[in-house]
């Protein structure tokens, strides 16, 4: 049972009495619509059926002018005219049939016409089928009856007889002339011209099978050209005689068929039309009163109390649920009034949430500055320790360090250190990055200070030993899981003389670049890391670090870098790669130290395009002996 108080009761009973008297409309007006559709269908068709005769008639002018002289055609017996003819013929006969279908099973009469049509378009096709048979017969150049001609005309001229020539001149000129003419005046003088020429052959001094022959082939010869001219009038001189003619007639009787047909569907298609032109001004003029007093009566009973709510709720969501908004009181008994009861009650459920959010967002706020400043006072803490200008400069006034960490602080760091006659340098690749790696920076550099300062040590290998056992040491590496460590390459310098320098390197998974003789070289490091544990309590091999020395020219570059660079992909997810700044490097070299910098930097970013996040902290350093 309907409750009339309700929205859908409501709503139920105004739309079923408009769906019902529509849909009573509507099965009147389909009867309409299929008729008029099955009109303007039988139109199309026969618009369509014009435009394809329209098509073949082109297709046959192109045949007659292009085809028949065409020796591909003559040799093959095959055209592409021909078959896109035949494929517009069995176009136009299955539109003949749909036509046949689509017609009211009343309209007896224009099935009659369309049979007939249907009749003349085979005729049609019979004619045009029997002119492409007499034009292959009649041949072009070497094919058909006029090569078998020239064949007899060869054989005739190649005795090399001069009035014999002359005659078969005066042959083949009449023959070019009935060609070109078309006129059947040329066949006569033909004719007489071949009797005289017989007559002439008789009265020449040869010998009897010479004459035979030359008689034989004459004989040929005329009776092909007779055979090729009664074609050539059966085909027709003109578009007015033969099978021309009779193609002309038929193409033109199809035609004036299909104009009736075509008139007699058009007025049926003028009556369907006023009949559905009543209809549908019948039933537009229902529809718009049905819909006007539909739209007076949802209107009172929805859009009123709905446009009230909505305003109400907009404006206490423009306020920002502030506490001096309230929702506006809606007094139906129906949906809406119940909404705007939960609603309210929303609102002040979301207005104690807010205050809730509020406060805990300021807590969070408070929390993340606090934060933020520490990570930036660890900054100026690791920006501390990292080697000054004026140290640097000490070894060389020559030089650049790209630094970029991946966020505030970095698990990279390049160090220095100053004794007697030697200069120590290394960049260092501490695991993580962030603030782990920034925790590992600091212990790394700190153990650095403390081995060579505190030690007479000249090895490099030896002083990663000794920073491998200070890491797993400090860490407590050999009882814990931890297995933190670092990557770097380490050099020291030490001058020979003013002009040469001797490079002791040790590397730990990092490698050392340097010039010699205007060509970049690498040493690999140790396939080891520092720190990690003791390879020998997990059961590994122990490898031992390598240190390598090399004698540099003054002026002589070497580079130390950490991974960063490397492993840093684009948006394809490639790598920049150990080989690409080996080339690099190769290439700018002979450049200054800071043109060298910007180069890098540069390549860096057109290998990430500006769109690829950086993946790991970055630290090269260039040094100019």
């Amino acid at each position: 049972m309907f409750r009339f108080r309700t929205i859908k009761s409501k709503l139920l009973l105004s739309f079923s009495i408009f769906i019902g008297i529509t849909i009573l409309l509507i099965l009147i007006s389909i009867e309409f619509g299929f008729r008029r559709d099955r009109i303007e269908n039988a139109l199309l068709l026969l618009n369509r059926i014009n435009t394809e005769i329209e098509e073949i008639a082109k297709l046959e002018r192109t045949f007659l002018d292009d085809e028949m002289i065409n020796p591909q055609f003559h040799q093959s017996g095959k055209s592409s005219f021909i078959s896109n003819r035949r494929d517009k013929v069995k176009l136009i006969k299955d539109s003949l049939n749909v036509l046949q279908k689509i017609i009211d099973i009343r309209d007896l009469e224009i099935k009659k016409d369309i049979d007939q049509l249907s009749d003349e378009l085979d005729n049609y096709e019979i004619i045009f089928d029997t002119l492409v048979t007499k034009v292959l017969k009649k041949g072009f150049k070497d094919y058909g009856i006029v090569g078998e001609m020239r064949t007899y005309v060869h054989a005739i001229e190649d005795t090399k007889i001069d009035i014999i020539q002359t005659s078969m001149l005066m042959l083949r000129r009449h023959e070019k002339d009935f060609i070109i003419r078309k006129d059947t005046i040329y066949v006569r003088k033909h004719q007489k011209k071949a009797d005289d020429f017989y007559k002439e052959i008789q009265n020449l001094a040869l010998s009897s099978s010479v004459k035979e022959k030359l008689l034989s082939d004459l004989y040929s010869y005329q009776r092909l050209f007779q055979e090729m001219a009664q074609i050539e009038q059966e085909i027709g001189f003109s578009n007015n005689e033969g099978l021309k003619k009779d193609l002309e007639h038929s193409s033109i009787e199809i035609t004036k068929n299909i104009q009736y047909i075509n008139e007699v569907i058009s007025k049926q298609a003028k009556e369907e039309q006023a009949r559905s032109r009543i209809y549908l001004l019948s039933i537009g003029s229902f529809t718009f009163l049905l819909v006007i007093f539909l739209s007076f009566y949802i209107t009172r009973v929805l859009s009123n109390p709905i446009q009230k709510l909505s305003y109400s709720i907009n404006q206490v969501v423009s306020q920002k649920f502030s506490d001096e908004v309230e929702v506006a009181t809606i007094n139906s008994q129906d949906e809406i009034g119940f909404l705007a009861k939960d609603f309210d009650y929303m609102l002040r459920v979301v207005k104690d949430s807010l205050y809730e959010i509020k406060e805990k967002s300021r807590k969070l706020q408070k929390k993340q500055k606090l934060l933020v400043d520490s990570i930036s006072y660890a900054q100026q803490i690791q920006q501390a320790i990292l080697p000054d200008e004026n140290e640097l400069k000490l070894l060389s006034d020559n030089y650049f360090i790209i630094y970029l960490p991946m966020h505030t602080v970095s698990g990279d760091f390049y160090w220095f250190y100053r004794k007697p006659k030697q200069f120590f340098v290394a960049v260092v690749d501490c695991t993580g990055h962030g603030v782990p790696g920034a925790f590992m920076s600091m212990i790394g550099n700190t153990l650095l200070n403390k081995i060579v300062s505190e030690n007479e040590i000249n090895d490099p290998a030896f002083i990663l030993e000794v920073l491998h056992l200070e890491v797993v040491m400090a860490l407590h590496q050999d009882n814990a899981r931890n297995q933190d460590g670092m990557e770097l390459g380490l050099c020291i310098i030490e001058p020979i003389d003013n002009d040469q320098f001797k490079v002791k390197y040790s590397g730990a998974k990092s490698a050392l670049y340097y010039s010699l003789e205007n060509t970049v070289e690498v040493i690999k490091g140790t396939k080891r890391a520092i720190g990690g544990g003791m390879p020998i309590h997990h059961n590994k091999p122990f490898t031992p670090f390598e240190s390598n020395d090399i004698i540099l020219n003054k002026g002589d570059k070497i580079y130390l870098m950490s991974d960063g660079f490397a492993d840093q992909p684009n948006r394809k997810r490639k790598k920049y790669g150990t080989k690409r700044i080996h080339k690099l490097l190769q290439q700018i070299l002979h450049l200054p130290m800071m043109e060298q910098k910007k180069i890098l930097l540069e390549s860096l970013e057109g290998h990430t395009n500006m769109k690829t996040d950086q993946r790991d902290d970055i630290t090269l350093m260039g040094l100019e002996l």
